[in-house]
């Protein structure tokens, strides 16, 4: 079953987003996940922040495992 998103995409963070995205990329299990991630993908989100966006296309975020979609998902959008 495809992954719906409750936002409309391609999706561009918001200064919100981006903080959440920032502060999260410092807590132990997010870095220790990342290695499971496209490095295109770790990359943009390294690059947000309060003041830089990013937009994420439908396969980016379908990219994302399962598990660590359900992580993420209740913290942007």
């Amino acid at each position: 079953m495809a992954r719906r998103y409750p936002f409309a995409l391609p999706y561009t963070t918001s200064a919100k987003d981006g903080l959440a995205i920032s502060m999260g990329l410092n807590l132990p299990q997010v870095h220790a996940a990342l290695p499971r991630l496209k490095p295109d993908l770790v990359a943009k989100l390294q690059r947000c922040s309060v003041f830089h966006r990013e937009t994420f296309t439908k396969a980016e975020l379908d990219s994302i495992p399962q598990d660590l979609w359900d992580a993420i998902a209740p913290h942007i959008g």
